[in-house]
């Protein structure tokens, strides 16, 4: 026989419903997120992931900034090396248009000419950035927005800087003549390394600037995505708290209805 009051399908119910709320704030807790399925929120999740897609894209954009701002330094370090060799090339032009020096001395002012001619091409040919020739005259874009619209590269341009490509193939010191010949075209190159740090150096201020702006960017869009996709661990502890407490009243109250049942049983018995 059996007897049951009408009472218990309420608490019964009660207890799947803070049961099942038990094991949320548990899923919740034990991944740190408030939006574990599409269930918790369809319309919250997809929000919160489209943030999450963002917040990596932005993370790489930031880290191709820093490649180029390294490109741009390479470029820089380069290009000040020759300027130093081009300023030494030009020392040696003024001293071998001097009238005083014979042809000996000249022969030795262009050996020394000779090798470091030969190492401005060598830092032209060898600087590279990967398998990226750094100083060829191009225009290296990086890559700094999320999207494909404008605005979304920063070009790097860097010089040509061989001895070719600065006017200065086929000069020597050899007479006094063609050291004083060569003195303009040195000039020149000079003005053209210099003019070609300069513009490197703009493009690096820029690229910072703009990975001061991707880095504020990132912050407030995971500190949206926190808001949005996140558990919060005192709220969840506190509601872990409160359906453990109802569920064990409504076993209680279960159990408690049970004993009394058993003592209507025995006495119709």
């Amino acid at each position: 026989m059996r007897i049951e009051s009408v009472t218990d399908i309420p608490i019964r119910r009660q207890i799947s419903q803070s049961f099942g709320q038990m094991n949320r704030n548990l899923e919740r807790l034990a991944s740190g997120r408030r939006l574990v399925s599409g269930a918790d929120g369809p319309a919250a999740l997809a929000i919160s992931e489209r943030l999450r897609a963002q917040i990596g894209s932005l993370e790489q954009a930031s880290r191709n900034v820093d490649h180029g701002v390294s490109l741009g330094q390479l470029a820089d370090s380069a290009l000040a090396n020759q300027g130093e060799l081009l300023g030494r090339m030009q020392e040696l032009a003024i001293q071998s248009a001097n009238g005083t020096l014979g042809d000996e001395e000249r022969a030795a002012i262009q050996q020394e000419y000779g090798e470091l001619s030969a190492e401005v091409d060598r830092i032209a040919a060898t600087t590279t950035w990967g398998e990226t020739q750094v100083l060829d005259g191009g225009s290296h874009e990086i890559q700094v927005g999320t999207s494909g619209g404008a605005g979304a590269t920063v070009a790097i341009s860097t010089p040509a800087s061989t001895m070719a490509s600065m006017g200065l193939s086929g000069v020597n010191l050899l007479t006094a003549q063609d050291a004083a010949s060569a003195l303009g075209p040195l000039q020149d190159a000079m003005g053209a390394v210099a003019h070609g740090r300069g513009t490197v150096g703009a493009s690096i201020n820029r690229l910072e600037s703009t990975h001061d702006t991707l880095a504020a960017t990132r912050e407030h869009t995971a500190a949206a995505y926190s808001r949005m996709a996140n558990a919060d661990v005192a709220t969840e502890t506190s509601q872990l708290a409160l359906n453990r407490n109802r569920l064990r009243a409504g076993v209680a109250i279960l159990e408690h209805g049970g004993a009394v049942k058993g003592q209507l049983l025995s006495r119709l018995l």
